[in-house]
């Protein structure tokens, strides 16, 4: 049954008398709001930080810009404002003394002290800030914006600078006018007085720290093509955009504020405190001054960088907001076949799942939890009432754009199915294959995807398939994020953009991967770095094992340099439970690594014929050691392999389960071996461990007490004694398969 969310809603409230509006939902709701503005300012903090390093030459030019701005004002409050100050102090004293406050009070006179400071600066700096300052953003903005005339933005900048002066000082007349009407009332016991300081204190910080981050944002507003209308459109521009977002403004500005003060208070200790001790030379104090000076230019630019940033995020929030009113919220309630005769009403992971149980009576039983409707919240909603859309676990990538899912459950014993998925319309670079190198930023691209998503929950469907390559290509969620917009965003792969011909196949967020992909670019993320030899630099330089020549890989070699030692790796392929082949970091040496001490059900291979060629190494491993030794075979006994008639062998009992097993704890995951040894083959044997959260666990001792291998004397004998006590222990309790191997197998 498909009911909209707007008649659920209805019928609820009405039943439970508008108990959605609970205190605890409340809470949630608060505490939610508030991750999510950390988790806004601290990813915009970030995306400021990385911009500003990765165009340092950049901002280094625009902070010697503004360098003659910031001298001047360091040098206006240390040196000129005490002098200028008196008439505006004494002034702002008499208005103060004229609303009834007396001198007593230090908020007051320390605001009026703050306030005539603030004035003689601004006032002596003015012609420093009309040109120098407003250059230094011009050239930031125009950075940030890939513009080639910085001088376009200067003309808008001025103007709004000008105004934005004007407003700060209605904001402080505000502000001041608030306070002395709270103080009209008369009250004069101390009590009241400190009350009120606080009180004023507060509201005034308020006032000013949101008129700030508005003004700031006019500033950035008033650079945009599409702004027009002058400065009071520029002004609700900003007001509108800054909407339910004052919390992530005031949050970013602090940062670049407190590291200002901080630049102050160091000028006012190293170069005035000297100047007027005179204990070091004037020259001395000179060059430290000015260094000083230019710290102080860098936080300018990086708080127009932060302010830039914020202003983009503004309007992508601005733009899903409009896209999320159209949406329609749908939500598929399905009847679990239980004995309580249970609802499960399922949705997206925001709407928490509501879950209604009947009684012996009609009426339903109690509240949903339903939280606030985001935008994503909405198109988690509609893909959950959709029938093409699946869930699923990610068991690998193979690629930046290339994803192996498993099902969640299945309806036989063994393994579950599984799926590759490309992403709609995205092309990540190739890595290497046999004989080849990597395209540039391929093995970035992998690695960004691979730690984001491997082994969680996503939500997928198909999109399209393309059959001459028998590819399926489709869209992934996980939780609420896209993730080929993610990998787009970061800028690990491009949007292909479709053709005349295949209008049909290509990704329904096209639009909106081509507008993330060109955010990409300006900032140089990813592939698009705009760092000299950046594209070189991320070639990985591989060993020969990697690109399928093995013949020269000096197992015994590996293992004298490195035996008892962790080594870090990761998992490329899981060849059966007990066999893998991983990448050694950092050297991205490509090799086969049995696990010591067991051996897993093979996976089966093919026998050929002993007249025409020696078996593979690889078919029969971890073998009694009694067998006679062969050597390893050359590139033309392999190729003789392939040709010659072969027999095969099927999989033992329980092999795909032990596979499987082995490959959901660590394939593609990150991974340390300690080498044990090496067999007659070449092959390294050693023991591998994988972590669970702050838990590290041995994959051999999983599968053994697992029931998916058994113990292998002649693999132990190459452990030490400790490990082999604890690997005998364990392998004794279960020689073969048994009831364990059941617990692996989901229930039909």
């Amino acid at each position: 049954m498909i009911y909209y969310i707007r008649t659920l809603f209805e019928k609820t409230h009405s039943r439970f008398g508008g108990s959605l509006k609970n205190t605890s939902s409340k809470k949630k709701i608060a505490k939610t709001r508030m991750k999510k503005t950390m988790e806004d300012s601290s990813k915009i903090m970030r995306r400021s930080i990385h911009t500003f390093l990765q165009n340092y030459h950049h901002a280094t030019t625009a902070a010697a810009i503004a360098l003659p701005f910031s001298a001047a004002l360091l040098l206006s409050q240390a040196f000129f404002s005490s002098s200028s100050s008196s008439s505006f102090h004494l002034r702002l004293n008499t208005l103060f003394h004229g609303a009834g406050f007396t001198s007593s009070l230090y908020f007051f006179n320390m605001l009026s002290l703050k306030l005539s400071q603030t004035l003689s600066s601004s006032l002596l700096t003015l012609l420093f800030s009309l040109t120098f300052l407003l250059f230094s953003k011009a050239y930031v903005i125009k950075l940030l914006s890939n513009n080639h005339d910085s001088f376009c933005y200067y003309l808008p900048l001025l103007r709004t600078y000008v105004c934005n002066s004007l407003f700060l000082l209605s904001a402080n007349a505000s502000a001041f006018a608030m306070c002395f009407f709270i103080a009209s009332f008369g009250l004069s016991s101390r009590s009241f007085y400190t009350l009120f300081s606080l009180v004023s204190a507060i509201i005034y910080s308020i006032i000013i720290a949101n008129a700030y981050v508005i003004t700031n944002l006019a500033l950035v507003s008033s650079t945009s093509s599409s702004s027009s209308g002058g400065y009071t459109t520029t002004l609700l521009k900003a007001c509108l955009l800054i909407r339910g977002r004052a919390s992530t403004a005031l949050a970013l500005a602090l940062p670049t504020n407190l590291g200002l003060a901080g630049v102050e208070a160091l000028f006012q200790y190293r170069v005035v405190r000297s100047y007027y001790k005179e204990d070091r030379g004037i020259t001395s104090i000179a060059v430290e001054g000015m260094l000083i000076a230019y710290l102080y230019a860098l936080f300018l630019v990086l708080d127009t960088i932060v302010s830039f940033l914020f202003y983009q995020s503004c309007l992508k929030n601005d733009e899903d907001q409009k896209k999320g009113r159209k949406d329609e919220y749908t939500i598929k309630i399905q009847i679990c076949g239980t004995d309580d005769m249970k609802i499960c009403i399922k949705g997206p992971k925001c709407f928490q799942e509501i879950l209604f149980s009947f009684t012996s009576s009609p009426d339903l039983a109690p509240s949903p939890l339903i939280t606030e409707q985001s935008s994503q919240c909405r198109i988690l909603a509609k893909m959950a009432s959709e029938e093409q859309w699946f869930k699923g676990r990610v068991k690998a990538v193979t690629s930046g754009d290339c994803l192996v899912i498993t099902a969640l459950a299945q309806s036989r014993p063994g393994p579950p199915p599984e799926k590759t998925i490309t992403l709609s319309s995205l092309m990540a670079p190739k890595l290497a294959r046999r004989g080849g190198i990597d395209e540039p930023f391929a093995w970035e691209s992998r690695e960004f995807l691979r730690k984001l998503c491997i082994g969680k929950e996503i939500t997928f469907k198909v999109d399209y398939k393309v059959e001459a390559i028998g590819r399926e290509f489709g869209s992934v969620y996980l939780g609420s994020e896209n993730l080929a917009k993610l990998v787009v965003q970061n800028g690990w792969a491009k949007v292909r953009e479709p053709g005349q011909q295949n209008k049909d196949k290509v990704s329904p967020y096209v639009a909106e991967l081509l507008q993330v992909e060109e955010m990409a670019k300006q900032e140089g993320l990813g592939r698009w770095s705009k760092v000299p030899g950046a594209a070189e630099a991320s070639v990985r330089n591989l060993p020969p094992s990697a690109v399928g020549d093995s013949g020269n890989f000096d197992a015994m070699g590996l293992l004298a340099a490195s035996k008892g030692k962790p080594m870090e790796a990761i998992v490329e392929q899981v060849r059966d439970g007990s066999t893998i082949r991983v990448y050694l970091l950092p050297e991205f040496q490509f090799v086969q690594v049995f696990v010591a001490g067991l051996q897993a059900p093979s996976m089966g291979r093919r026998s050929t014929q002993e007249t025409v060629v020696e078996p593979d190494v690889t078919s029969a491993p971890n073998e009694d050691a009694s067998a006679e030794p062969r050597g390893p075979l050359t590139s033309a006994q392999r190729l003789a392999a392939s040709a010659v008639s072969s027999v095969e062998v099927s999989s033992d009992p329980f092999a795909l389960e032990a596979k499987y097993f082995t490959e959901l704890r660590v394939l593609n995951r990150d991974v340390r071996i300690v080498l044990e040894g090496v067999d007659k083959f070449n092959n390294l044997i050693g023991s591998v461990y994988y972590s669970v959260g702050e838990t590290v666990k041995d994959l051999g001792l999983e599968l053994v007490e697992n029931g998916l291998a058994k113990y292998v004397e002649w693999s132990a004998n190459m452990m030490e004694e400790e490990a082999k006590k604890a690997e005998s222990c364990r392998a004794s309790m279960q020689e073969e398969p048994g009831e364990n191997v059941v617990k692996l197998c989901p229930s039909s």
